[in-house]
């Protein structure tokens, strides 16, 4: 990766794509060439976990200098300098792997690459004398589920793409492990706001609003402009203000300082007309699951349209899974929720469709959810 200001965009495909699905990232960014020249940018896909039918995933194009105000937010915040050698076990084509490239670029450090696998991970990183490296939740329970023990001189292990169950950050963090939980999406070239203790900070540099509850975010790294096809056009949505508007429902407070999020836009629905939160069920879902020695992974809860009651809750089981395992799950769950909140109906899968960094495909999810439950293939 090259970070110098005037050098040629910069596609990072993932080398898992097919041929088709790398062509139409390539036309994309032909697209976006056209209006912005082909240098100065990064062009990221987006992570497609709420893609819709008839649309590609989005390319989302950061400037080099965005990408670099992140990284230098990042190094003034956390002290980091010269010999800070970062450990990289996330994909190089998602906005994490590239803020880590972009870190080490500033501060002169070396980044170490290596495939997920918590075997050989702490020789791996005294060997190399790692200091930062970022997981995601999955990677978090499968240290916890085999209890390793971090090793000396790690400074900061950063948590994102997606929420980290409490009990499983206490035992993680008990093995020696300095997590520190974070929020950010590629729209705003990494990480915005962190968790060191027990609340969301937003980190110097980075301002937040609440429109209608949902978040809106203003810093000196945003993203340019996606890209997307919808249908057989394509659309090109530059940022029109200095702030970008999320799907997240947020409290804020603490002079606009703290953030508490409530869950995505989509994630409350109204069952029989009583509003649910499926954050807040998908949480008490998953505290439940550990009890079971099951990782939230292997199960999803969504909702699906229903003629009489607006919604109705579907829990998404992969295979794997054992049954009755799926059974004192759901009857411990019921016996918590309020009536309307029980789920009733599970739909077992091969794979629950998930992105490289195990954030939920929700809408493809709900396609093949509601295609098994009409065909009455589950139960």
């Amino acid at each position: 990766m090259k970070f110098e200001l005037n050098s040629p965009n910069q596609l990072l495909l993932n080398t898992r794509n097919s041929q088709d699905e790398s062509g139409v990232l390539l036309n994309l960014q032909r697209e976006f060439e056209n209006q912005y020249g082909n240098n100065g940018y990064f062009l990221i896909a987006s992570s497609g976990s709420s893609k819709k039918q008839n649309e590609s995933v989005k390319l989302i194009a950061l400037s080099i200098q965005s990408v670099l105000n992140s990284a230098q937010r990042f190094v003034e915040y956390f002290g980091a300098g010269r010999g800070d050698n970062w450990g990289l076990v996330l994909p190089e084509f998602h906005v994490a792997g590239l803020g880590v490239y972009a870190r080490a670029y500033l501060t002169g450090s070396s980044v170490f690459r290596k495939d997920w696998s918590d075997k050989g991970l702490v020789d791996w990183i005294i060997e190399n004398q790692i200091v930062f490296i970022s997981l995601v939740p999955a990677q978090v329970f499968d240290l916890v589920q085999n209890k390793v023990i971090a090793p000396a001189g790690l400074k900061k292990v950063f948590v994102g793409a997606g929420s980290l169950n409490e009990e499983i950050k206490k035992q993680v963090m008990a093995l020696g492990w300095p997590v520190v939980e974070t929020y950010g999406m590629t729209e705003t070239c990494s990480m915005i706001a962190v968790n060191e203790s027990e609340r969301l900070q937003v980190m110097p540099g980075v301002e937040v609003k609440s429109n209608d509850g949902l978040l809106s975010i203003k810093c000196n790294s945003l993203l340019t402009a996606s890209i997307q096809k919808q249908g057989n056009q394509t659309v090109i949505t530059a940022l029109s203000s200095d702030w970008y508007d999320t799907e997240d429902n947020v409290d804020i407070s603490g002079d606009a300082k703290i953030i508490k999020f409530l869950g995505r836009a989509d994630d409350y629905i109204k069952i029989l007309g009583e509003g649910v939160s499926l954050k807040l069920l998908r949480d008490q879902l998953a505290q439940i699951a550990l009890t079971q020695n099951i990782h939230s992974d292997k199960i999803a809860l969504l909702s699906v349209v229903d003629a009489r009651k607006e919604n109705e809750l579907v829990l998404a089981v992969e295979n794997s899974v054992a049954i009755e395992k799926i059974d004192t799950i759901l009857n411990l769950f019921n016996q918590q929720c309020r009536p309307f909140e029980k789920i009733s109906l599970r739909v077992f899968l091969k794979q629950i469709p998930r992105t490289e960094l195990g954030k939920l495909k929700t809408e493809e999810l709900k396609r093949i959810v509601t295609t098994e439950l009409n065909r009455g293939a589950n139960g």
